[in-house]
């Protein structure tokens, strides 16, 4: 799995990444300045980046594999959200 760091958007322009002069921490910020939620920068690195290249089978999976992770992980919050707002006395491993 190519998942190497997450980054708070602060510490993203120290390690390049910008696309058309827009900085990570300028994306960043503006994101969370609109919708008032913390950000962060997932980095998935690549093993080549060579011009008219799709992704590589490895960061194919790993953005899969981070995708299910997040789809996973909201899924869980949705349901406990749910139940507590319905009142269910548990939540604990939904």
């Amino acid at each position: 799995m190519c998942i190497r760091d997450r980054l708070r958007p602060d510490e993203a322009d120290s390690r390049g990444g910008s696309t058309h002069t827009l900085s990570l921490a300028m994306l960043a910020a503006y994101l969370s300045a609109e919708t008032g939620a913390a950000v962060h920068v997932l980095g998935i690195e690549p093993g080549e980046m060579a011009f008219g290249e799709g992704l590589s089978p490895v960061v194919e999976e790993t953005v899969a594999q981070a995708a299910a992770t997040f789809t996973d992980y909201w899924r869980k919050l949705n349901t406990a959200c749910s139940a507590m707002a319905s009142g269910e006395a548990s939540v604990v491993n939904t």
